[in-house]
């Protein structure tokens, strides 16, 4: 397809996609029906770049139709993002201009700022300079993880027994309070689960034939002579 340049010094419409950009986009929506961008055919889409560019100019490299039927504009001053922002209307077609939310990691890198610490090792003449950088985050597992268990299929029928025992042993259908019925059931199915479906915590790992004392030793060795090589390199 032919490429369209909707005015003179402005960017071509296929050079409107895929560009590195800088900075937060304005976000165009499509108020006119079919309110979507995604739903106007190619031509739709080009006569609104050209009558857009028309009104507010020039635009940073990076513009583009987003899956959410939305359009990504990269203002090139404050004066022209403030005109895009109050913005409401390209010729007969209404539009609504929102600012851009900022990314959460970029909210929280502030924040990271006074946890982090920069050192650099000793330089060896080369263009490496080993960079080793702290973070100091003190966490703490918030809860400890939750409980689960294997399901084997010959502990079934033993597992059914159970919590049926326990609940005719509390006389379970006479009880009338929700809370307490509850209570009960989940307490005998949290019981019986214990007992007949625990999984086997063991993560030792599998014995290796080839996996002998002098590999072991050789392990060791290999992980001490790291250590001290990083050490050397700490100022």
């Amino acid at each position: 397809m032919e490429n369209f340049n909707p005015r003179p010094g402005q960017p071509l419409f296929s050079d409107l996609f895929n560009q590195i950009t800088s900075g937060a986009p304005v976000i165009i929506h499509l108020l006119s029906k079919p309110q979507s961008f995604n739903l106007l055919n190619l031509t739709e889409k080009k006569q609104f770049i050209t009558n857009f560019t028309h009104i507010v100019g020039q635009v940073k490299n990076g513009t583009k139709w987003t899956h959410r039927g939305t359009l990504n504009i990269y203002p090139t001053s404050n004066n022209q993002k403030k005109q895009l922002l109050e913005l409401k209307a390209v010729k007969d077609i209404q539009i609504k201009c929102t600012p851009a939310m900022p990314e959460t990691l970029e909210e929280e890198s502030y924040n990271l700022v006074s946890l982090i610490t920069v050192r650099t090792g000793l330089y060896w003449g080369s263009d490496h300079l080993p960079v080793m950088i702290d973070l100091d985050l003190n966490t703490s597992t918030n809860s400890a993880p939750n409980d689960h268990w294997t399901f084997h299929k010959d502990n079934w029928t033993k597992w059914n027994e159970d919590i049926s025992q326990k609940l005719t042993l509390a006389y379970y259908p006479t009880l009338t309070i929700p809370e307490e019925v509850y209570q009960l059931f989940y307490k005998a199915i949290i019981e019986a689960s214990e007992r007949h479906h625990r999984p086997k915590k063991n993560y030792k790992e599998s014995s290796k034939p080839w996996w002998t004392a002098e590999c072991r030793r050789a392990t060791a060795n290999t992980r001490k002579a790291y250590q001290k090589w990083r050490h050397t390199l700490l100022p």
